[in-house]
């Protein structure tokens, strides 16, 4: 990769010259010499001509450095040439292009820059041998992928990759040589010098004035896959070539200032001269006026330069970092030896070093805060004192063996709801304990809880790793008799206690790198059936939950478990309308039977004759029904009929819905008949 400041994403390999297409030699000429091909941008192409009446190509001496003397602050273009030489045989090429899109960058490509006006044709090198056979030039077919130009001043790296070949059948007669092979393979044409296979205009991208290398660079496949190619025919078929930095020549352009073309003089590429850059190893970055990236003197970003940095950097880092290699943009440094806490072993020169502290959580800036671990020393959980002052003492602090880790020491679960929780990670298993629940785990904590009725507790072991629920009844290890277990992970257990008795419940588990963190849970169940008081719309009797007509309270104590609402009358008058309008005045009376009020919703639906419609209905809806009650709710439905509708009887239907508000359920219906008399 020759040295040039860019660095990419891989862009896709254009399929420009190998296709889907089998090409086969003609057979009676061969290729004869070893390949060298070049591939260079003659930035000042007045040198470059075809002659139609010879069928000639002419490469003159090719510029790498295009000056302008006077400046051009608006956005402009100029035309460069791709040119190759020392090749024979080509089939096509490719040239992957890296460039700074906001400051000059390739525009558009002629794949055919001349005119062969006996053929009537556009040609280049690619396509410049006549066809013995048609007797005129191969087609050319290109490919491009140049990106969106970027905002102006935004310094963005960018590439292209181009590239054509010739259309149809490979032969040795059509794919052209420059210089000519000693023996030719058709004498349609003359390349001695080399060919221009394309024409570029290139776009200078705002007011560049003063710049000396505006830079294009012609770059093999790294660091931005595929790279520049040059694709010959062999008597075996294609074979593309991958062109090295030495055999590729970039182009640039100096903007109202002597072209200065970048090469040996600028090792790493960056654009600043080696006899004033400081930072002679920063290829492919922005740099500074010294040629020093951001990277070469504030490595860890935290904008605070490194003690030996050459320079401030492209974006002005200041004073001098006491940890070059890690982000503290506070520069904190709690034992004042010049070394910032976040890379000093101790940063509080107590003796315990960071990653210790770190490991059992104390304060690695506070000398006053230490470990408080058992595994650290187990002193410090038994000496009534806050070590690592995160506000728990001994048993409390999660590092340190639970209050309840042993039997005797089994937490009573008080008034119901009850919570709680217990860090399992360090906790025991003492010697004699059950083990029949426990499934081989070897941390435990105990609980108890007593009761003087029969009733029954729901329990909900929640953490990680997930625990086991073990329930026991009796008063000391020895005499433990198992009473259940939990049936599944996460899964409420329910456990039956009789009047009086006493249930100690052993939660277990093998703490996992760790982590073994118990959040407990105890709900009241007094019918044992695993619904929580609170929740248990029949809490005294075990049950399904089962509400036939949703009103909260289970099938099980509902004395009216179907119906509760329903409708024990209803009327409806004989409407008379007179003069196009008239009154149905109706009425329904409803009896609750629960033990508390309720309000109704009352639908009515009316059909009513042709002609004929109803206008509104008004009455007690929502309407209160009082605990145990029947009630009569009122109601008037407003009708207009029509002029063309003739007097007369007409019968009517009303069908009345009634249903708890707010709620759906239970819907109970009554329909009603009856006759309008129309005046």
């Amino acid at each position: 990769m020759r040295p040039f400041p860019f660095v990419f994403s891989g862009l896709a390999l254009l399929a420009i010259a190998a296709g889907a297409a089998i090409f086969v030699s003609a057979g009676h000429r061969t290729s004869e010499a070893a390949q060298s091909p070049t591939l260079s941008l003659d930035m000042a192409p007045s040198g470059n001509a075809y002659d139609e009446s010879t069928n000639t190509i002419t490469v003159g001496t090719i510029d790498n450095c295009l000056t302008s003397t006077a400046p051009n602050p608006s956005t402009h273009l100029h035309t460069v040439q791709i040119v190759i030489q020392n090749v024979q045989d080509l089939e096509g090429w490719q040239a992957r292009i890296n460039y700074i899109g906001d400051r000059l960058r390739p525009n558009t490509i002629n794949f055919s820059p001349f005119t062969d006006n006996s053929t009537g044709q556009n040609v280049s090198f690619s396509n410049l041998p006549i066809d013995s056979i048609t007797g005129i030039h191969r087609d050319v077919t290109g490919g491009i992928s140049i990106p969106p130009a970027p905002p102006d001043g935004s310094n963005t790296a960018q590439s292209a990759l181009v590239g054509s070949s010739y259309v149809g059948e490979r032969t040795l007669e059509v794919s052209p040589d420059t210089p000519q092979k000693t023996v030719s393979d058709g004498g349609s044409y003359q390349a001695s010098t080399g060919g221009v296979v394309a024409s570029m205009s290139v776009q200078v991208v705002g007011d560049e004035s003063g710049q000396a290398s505006l830079g294009l660079d012609l770059d093999d496949g790294d660091p931005n896959p595929p790279g520049s190619v040059a694709i010959v025919f062999t008597d075996s078929g294609s074979l593309p070539l991958n062109l090295s930095q030495g055999a590729l020549g970039d182009g640039f352009h100096g903007e109202g200032t002597p072209c200065v073309a970048l090469g040996l003089t600028d090792p790493d590429g960056d654009g600043v001269p080696s006899d004033r850059d400081l930072c002679p190893r920063s290829p492919n970055k922005i740099v500074d006026e010294v040629g020093c990236s951001f990277s070469d003197v504030d490595p860890d970003l935290d904008s605070i330069c490194n003690p030996d940095a050459p320079s401030d950097g492209p974006y002005n880092c200041t004073g001098s970092d006491n940890c070059p290699d890690s982000w503290n943009r506070d520069q904190s440094d709690t034992n004042s030896n010049g070394i910032g806490d976040v890379c000093d072993p101790d940063a509080d020169s107590d003796g315990v070093p960071k990653t210790v502290e770190q490991k059992f959580g104390s304060s690695d800036t506070n000398a006053s805060s230490q470990p408080e671990a058992l595994e650290y020393d187990a002193v410090t959980c038994s000496d009534g004192v806050d070590n690592d002052l995160d506000g728990s003492v001994d048993a409390a602090d999660s590092l340190c063996p639970p209050a309840n880790d042993n039997f005797a020491d089994a937490r009573e679960i008080g008034p119901l709801p009850y919570t709680d929780e217990a860090s399992l990670s360090v906790a025991s298993l003492e010697q004699g304990e059950p083990t029949s629940c426990s499934s081989g785990r070897t941390h435990t904590v105990w609980y108890r809880f007593s009761t003087v009725r029969d009733t029954g507790i729901i329990v909900i072991p929640d953490g990680y790793p997930p625990s086991t629920v073990g329930a026991f009844t009796g008063q000391s290890l020895s005499t433990l008799s198992p009473a259940g277990c939990s049936t599944g992970i996460y899964t409420p257990y329910v456990v039956s206690i009789k009047q009086g008795q006493t249930v100690f419940l052993q939660f277990a588990d093998t703490p996992d790198n760790g982590y073994g963190r118990l959040s407990l849970t105890v709900f009241s169940d007094l019918d044992s059936d695993g619904v929580e008081d609170g929740h248990d719309n029949c809490p005294a009797i075990p049950n399904a939950q089962s509400d036939s007509d949703s009103d909260g309270i289970g099938d099980a104590c509902d004395p009216t478990p179907t119906h509760d609402l329903k409708i024990v009358e209803a009327f409806a008058t004989t409407p008379v309308i007179d003069r196009g309008t008239g009154t149905l005045n109706w009425w329904i009376r409803v009896q609750n039977s629960k033990p508390f009020r309720d309000e109704v919703a009352v639908y009515s639906y009316l059909f009513v004759p042709a002609g004929c419609h109803v206008v509104s209905t008004r009455g007690e809806t929502p309407g209160v029904v009082g605990a145990m009650r029947t009630e009569k709710l009122n109601f008037h439905t407003r009708i207009n009929c029509e002029a063309t509708v003739r007097p007369g009887s007409y019968s009517y239907q009303l069908n009345i819905l009634v249903q708890p508000y707010p709620g759906s359920s239970p819907q109970i219906f009554r329909i009603l008949t009856g006759s309008i008399q129309l005046k």
